[in-house]
């Protein structure tokens, strides 16, 4: 029976300097030539994931956005699901929570809507090969987009989170020890995407493995029959629901756990 394997990137695939170390690299490409399902799943976008894809030569479909895309790069007939904010629910967020935020980025597969050039959003979300609109979003805005990240000075800005939250179908969530904060629709994560992968290749869960490291990974591992969260992990939650990898993102843990698993 053919297995997947759900990775996410950051914290846990990558080491701190968002490299992929030649170990994980080596261990990748012994699993994918050996018929393994290898998924990338992230919270950035295709673009930012592409060099790691290549590196060990997957042809698999990606989970981008946090589950809101699934797509396959090299097969179109792959059918992608996509779960997009509508741009309205967007611009009324926008609208109420500007004097609030420091900064506000949405995008599409094309184009991304920035009240500022954000160099930290530069290296997750990069702005090279995009087309990049500067301004209230308000103004620029006119499509449904893929994500709603913000940076504010207040990292625990109630009047934002009610604000986004007081749309029925979204909500809200910080990033990790950051000033940064992201908006998510209901019923849209990791595992969702994960899920609808597993029943394109008719994969059950007991032969799914996954990896992750933050508190957006808890759907993808809870869908996996074999869920790993890494050593050194922030959240709590991962912690104390899932097995800890013996080593951490810096040390190579999912290379090094895949590699005890499988590779003999």
């Amino acid at each position: 029976m053919k297995k997947l394997v759900a990775i996410d990137l950051d914290g846990t695939l990558l080491n701190d300097d968002l490299r992929l170390p030649s170990l994980s690299k080596e261990v990748l490409l012994k699993l994918n030539e050996e018929g393994f399902l290898i998924i990338l799943a992230t919270g950035r976008p295709f673009r930012a994931l592409s060099s790691f894809y290549n590196a060990v030569k997957l042809t698999h479909p990606v989970i981008c956005y946090n589950g809101a895309l699934a797509f396959d790069p090299l097969d179109a007939s792959f059918v992608p699901l996509k779960k997009k904010f509508a741009v309205s629910d967007i611009v009324s967020i926008f609208s109420l929570v500007k004097d609030k935020t420091t900064s506000f980025m949405c995008e599409t597969h094309k184009k991304i809507y920035s009240t500022v050039f954000d160099s930290y959003l530069d290296h997750y979300f990069p702005y090279n090969s995009m087309d990049f609109l500067k301004g209230d979003i308000d103004m620029t805005l006119h499509e449904d987009v893929y994500t709603a990240i913000m940076r504010s000075e207040k990292k625990d800005d109630e009047m934002i989170e009610k604000t986004v939250t007081s749309h029925p179908n979204i909500l809200y969530r910080h990033w990790t020890e950051s000033p940064y904060s992201e908006c998510f629709l209901k019923g849209v994560d990791k595992g969702v995407a994960l899920q609808y992968i597993m029943d394109h290749y008719g994969i059950k869960k007991e032969d799914v493995y996954a990896f992750g490291d933050s508190n957006n990974d808890f759907e993808m591992l809870s869908l996996s029959g074999h869920p790993f969260a890494m050593k050194g992990s922030k959240s709590s939650r991962l912690k104390t629901s899932f097995p800890l990898t013996e080593e951490g993102n810096n040390d190579e843990g999912v290379a090094k756990t895949l590699q005890s698993l499988f590779i003999k």
